[in-house]
């Protein structure tokens, strides 16, 4: 009935094995494809377009990811593919970053990709959170209840060179306990909305040294609010305030601060 069957199909590479499972309609050019894979991403590099070879290029890769799942899509519609599936990945790094492990369910349609319930552990450090979404033709990403106790300045080296350097000046001794909403761009600064609820210390800024701080925390576009802001102060006093930050001004870092 002009349909193919390949229920067994295995490949062996010398880092691990590719087993697939093959339906396709050639009256209707619709596909299916079931996988398991522990082979390196790096096998896939001839058929992959230069975005999808860049993004693989912020990764180096200690053991190859384990992947399971299902693609679907029509031939020649790129448009169309589809999947749904698990990926983990144990020591590696990103952005020349280390990471101990990563695992997360997998869910891609029409250039949307979700990482769903993700964990990431470095040490005793985690990321975990109900999802993360990269919408790729809009070039940003969404972060949904997303709950970190790792060293923040990490994820905004994660996120680019010059998050890192913007907020570089504010550093917590200790690592924080930082809840995360919002989205933001793949590049650049302009297209963003990040709600961050913070809490932890000692915290450093300026010539400001906070033993216990916790607050809220907005990026948006070109502008850093803090709101709710509450601290222990020095001589066991306390303190409460906001600020803005325009990190969008050509020199310096232009501010308000009310405490």
């Amino acid at each position: 009935n002009l349909v193919w069957h390949l229920p067994d199909l295995v490949a062996g590479r010398p880092e691990g094995t590719l087993e697939l499972a093959h339906i396709a309609n050639d009256r209707t050019h619709e596909y299916w494809i079931g996988l398991r894979s522990g082979i390196s991403p790096d096998a896939l590099r001839p058929v992959l377009s230069t975005n999808a070879l860049r993004g693989l290029s912020y990764f180096q890769l200690t053991t190859p990811p384990r992947i399971a799942g299902g693609v679907w899509g029509r031939w020649r519609e790129p448009e169309s593919v589809a999947f749904t599936g698990r990926v983990e990945l144990a020591e590696f790094s990103f952005r020349e970053e280390n990471v101990g492990r990563f695992a997360s369910a997998l869910r891609y349609t029409n250039r949307f990709l979700e990482f769903l319930e993700p964990l990431m552990e470095r040490g005793t450090q985690s990321v975990r959170g109900a999802g993360v979404a990269l919408d790729l033709p809009a070039r940003r990403v969404y972060l949904t209840n997303m709950l970190s106790t790792v060293e923040p300045l990490l994820i905004t080296r994660w996120i680019g060179p010059k998050t890192a350097a913007a907020l570089t000046p504010y550093v917590f001794r200790e690592v924080p306990t930082v809840r995360v909403n919002g989205f933001a761009p793949l590049s650049g600064n302009s297209d963003a909305e990040l709600h961050f609820e913070v809490e932890g210390g000692p915290f450093e800024w300026w010539k400001f040294h906070i033993p216990r701080i916790q607050g809220e925390v907005h990026w948006l576009g070109d502008w850093l609010v803090l709101t709710n802001i509450q601290m222990r102060a020095y001589s066991g006093g306390t303190a409460a305030g906001h600020a803005n930050f325009d990190l969008g001004a050509s020199a310096g870092t232009p501010f308000e601060l009310s405490l």
